[in-house]
């Protein structure tokens, strides 16, 4: 697995490159219990965790719109559908980031 490449980055920007690989890291591994605890707490309940494999990662931007608000942009490349665009949503809940939604 390659992971978002952070060495560039410093502060926000790191602290979210740093959750969505660990997002793709639990994915990957299938636990699901890990994969939820990064997201935040209004997340649905019926939400399922993708099935597919994560292989490469590529970061294409990384904005922090607000203090509250921030997105990651990323070529994702998976064994099962090959390369897309994911965009990684977070919002800052009690001092800590997390994800809202991954598309």
């Amino acid at each position: 697995m390659v992971y978002l490449d952070h060495s560039q980055l410093a502060g926000d920007e790191l602290e979210l490159v740093k959750i969505a690989n660990l997002a793709a890291e639990h994915q990957n591994d299938g636990d699901e219990q890990a994969y939820f605890s990064l997201f935040d707490s209004k997340r649905d309940p019926n939400m399922k965790m993708a099935s597919y494999k994560i292989t490469k990662m590529l970061l294409e931007s990384v904005s922090v719109k607000s203090e509250t608000s921030a997105l990651i942009v990323a070529l994702v490349t998976t064994v099962e559908n090959g390369e897309n665009t994911r965009l990684y949503s977070f919002i800052k809940e009690n001092g800590k980031w997390k994800i809202t939604d991954i598309d």
